[in-house]
């Protein structure tokens, strides 16, 4: 049985998550896994202070878990949803809110240039969306 890892959000939620899940899901969160943890910590792994709040995490959990997806119906939504993803390395949900981007036209009509270059604060380079 794989262990269990705790997320903490950023406004300070936790999120208890398979292990496997987050490796499958995360090329980030497989490395980070896999690196030898303390033989004194007697509970699974808490990974703390990530910079996303509880609604964005929430989000891209529900995405990787084939849970229902949040309501994906604005760019101030899919916006952190996609750098989240993308700081993460997880393909799946980045290619989910890329189809969706390109393919909404309340998206494409709305902001185009938006849609090329996420700019977020925090994030010291422009992270593209993908097209």
């Amino acid at each position: 049985m794989d262990v269990s890892v705790t997320l903490v959000s950023r406004d300070k939620v936790l999120f208890c998550v398979n292990a496997c899940v987050l490796r499958a899901a995360s090329s980030v969160f497989e490395t980070t896994l896999s690196l030898p943890q303390p033989k004194a910590s007697p509970r699974d792994p808490v990974i703390e202070n990530l910079d996303e709040d509880a609604t964005t995490i929430e989000g891209l959990l529900r995405i990787i878990t084939g849970r229902q997806f949040p309501p994906l119906d604005t760019i101030e939504v899919i916006e952190p949803l996609a750098l989240a993803a993308e700081k993460w390395q997880m393909p799946g949900p980045l290619s989910i809110l890329r189809v969706l981007l390109v393919r909404d036209k309340r998206f494409v009509n709305s902001n185009p240039m938006r849609l090329c270059v996420g700019l977020s604060p925090g994030v010291d380079r422009p992270v593209k969306f993908g097209f």
